[in-house]
């Protein structure tokens, strides 16, 4: 059995564009340069300076970094976006910005469409950052009565390194909530739902690593496309509790709009998330009110809705638990409805695979549907608020239980939960828990949640977890979900002929 997905190529050419010039850059050439190959610009100010729609401007490697706030200064259009790039991307410029903690990064695309920023180095490593690598949205926010959208920003296979400063630097900033080495904005709290802000992103192929708080933050996005990148050893950060206190986090991805009903659209595929710093190597400590703890791989926060997490892998993040109730896998939170998580692969999380919490409100329900949790130290799924769906996940060696199922859940009801496979190496016995009771085995949680009446209780029979979750043929898992597919996030059921991709992508099967 192999895993099957469909795994989005992006199809449009990248320049040089028809009627651009390409025009160069190198830090080690006399100042300032004519942009030329034989003499090139020697900062990327002067090339974001005089760039118009269909240029190339190429980055050569120096003998040391490049070390600026660069900011650009035109939009591309569809036909010819800017494009800025290593002028040789296996020997790849190096960029940063010793910003000492500004809100400012090295490149800045801002009020600006159709750029695309491809094979490029932002690496921190050793110097105080400003607080961002790559900033790119709307900070003009008439545009969100006005519009139109941003769009057109392609991030393409860069690596994001070691941002952020040292420990002591960032503790100096815990009002900073601006920290990430790439975002993507639309700006923090639109009028309403219908706002214009940006569309359309892609980032895709990129490494984040060892880069602090939140590598990417994705703020009033719509339709963006996030896939095939990698989050490594990110590190912890001070921000804003909310409670007029500070929490530490270390994130993959936070999403957030601060407007309840954003109609994200966006898609966050085939990801990897591993290997997070261990709290107990982690200094900094919440204070004040409403601190708290969260190290989370991907993490929905008030308001977007209608976003998609799909075929994600997510290992190693606090996977001892140091903090209790605070270290997971996927976390859809406040006001977050309409979400839909499948086929994601999460195991050996400190608390949870999956928590589920818009905690107030009403919307569409999010949808759990074809995961596989394994190794959690405490719960497999869990459940703190209603409209919620959990079908066809295999939950499997949950140290507390496979399914948390809390009041706050039960009170606010639309929760449907059915065809799973329920399992623990103690025999199968911790099932779940409803409305904060007992741990009970599979059939008294069936009459206690009234659910579960397709489920399963038996050991999937993985081919050899936690290197290969694909079911064995004999797996009692294969052909018992709903409709008859595969439990779990590998099926081999549905044709790769009936997978469909988004407007202007093609779909794969790997």
């Amino acid at each position: 059995m192999q895993r099957l997905f469909a795994s989005f190529v992006l199809v449009f050419f990248i320049g040089p564009w028809a009627n651009g010039s390409t025009l160069y850059v190198n830090k080690d050439n006399a100042c300032p340069g004519t942009g030329t190959t034989t003499d090139p610009y020697c900062s990327i100010q002067n090339a974001l300076n005089v760039a118009v729609a269909g240029d190339d401007i190429r980055i050569r490697k120096a003998s040391t970094p490049y070390d600026q706030n660069a900011r650009a200064q035109s939009s591309g259009t569809s036909a010819s976006p800017i494009t800025i790039e290593s002028d040789d991307p296996t020997n790849q410029a190096i960029i940063r910005y010793t910003g000492n903690g500004a809100t400012a990064a090295a490149i800045q695309i801002l009020d600006k469409s159709y750029w695309t920023v491809q094979n490029l180095t932002f690496d921190g490593t050793g110097v105080f950052t400003s607080t961002m690598a790559l900033w790119v949205g709307l900070t003009d926010t008439a545009r969100w009565t006005n519009g139109p959208d941003l769009t057109g920003i392609r991030i393409l296979n860069n690596t994001f390194k070691n941002w952020g400063g040292s420990e002591a630097q960032e503790s100096g900033m815990a009002n900073q909530s601006a920290l990430s080495a790439l975002l993507i904005s639309g700006g923090y709290a639109p009028p309403s739902s219908s706002s214009y802000t940006i569309t359309g992103t892609v980032v895709q192929g990129n490494v984040f690593d060892g880069d602090r708080m939140v590598p990417v933050t994705m703020t009033s996005t719509k339709n963006s496309v996030v896939q095939n990148n990698e989050f490594k050893n990110t590190t912890c950060g001070l921000q804003p509790s909310g409670g007029g206190g500070t929490a530490v986090v270390a994130d993959g991805i936070h999403i957030i709009s601060g407007t309840t009903g954003i109609g994200s659209g966006d898609l966050y595929k085939n990801n990897t998330f591993h290997d997070f710093q261990s709290p107990s190597n982690c200094g900094l400590t919440p204070s004040g009110g409403g601190s708290y703890y969260e190290w989370d791989g991907l993490h929905c926060d008030v308001g977007p809705a209608n976003g998609t997490v799909d075929g994600n892998t997510m290992w190693n993040i606090d996977p001892t638990n140091i903090h209790n109730g605070y270290g997971t896998g996927v976390h859809i939170e406040a006001m977050c409805f309409g979400w839909t998580v499948k086929n994601n692969v999460i195991y050996n999380i400190g608390y949870a695979g999956i928590l589920h919490n818009p905690q107030s409100g009403s919307g569409s329900r999010d949808q759990y549907l074809n995961n596989t949790i394994y190794n959690t130290r405490s719960t497999g799924i869990e459940l703190r608020y209603g409209y919620a769906t959990v079908e066809n996940n295999i939950i499997h060696n949950s140290a507390i239980t496979q399914m948390y199922v809390r009041s706050g859940a039960v009170t606010s009801g639309n929760i449907t939960i059915d065809y799973n496979d329920h399992w623990d190496l103690s025999g199968g016995n911790k099932v779940g828990s409803w409305n904060e009771g007992p741990v009970v085995a599979f059939t008294n949680w069936k009459s206690t949640c009234n659910c579960d009446a397709h489920s399963l209780n038996v050991n999937p029979l993985f081919v050899n977890p936690p290197s290969d979750f694909s079911l064995q043929l004999s797996s009692p898992c294969r052909g018992v979900g709903l409709g008859g597919i595969d439990m779990g996030a590998f099926t081999l059921t549905a044709p790769a002929s009936t997978l469909s991709a988004p407007t202007g992508l093609t779909a794969t099967v790997h």
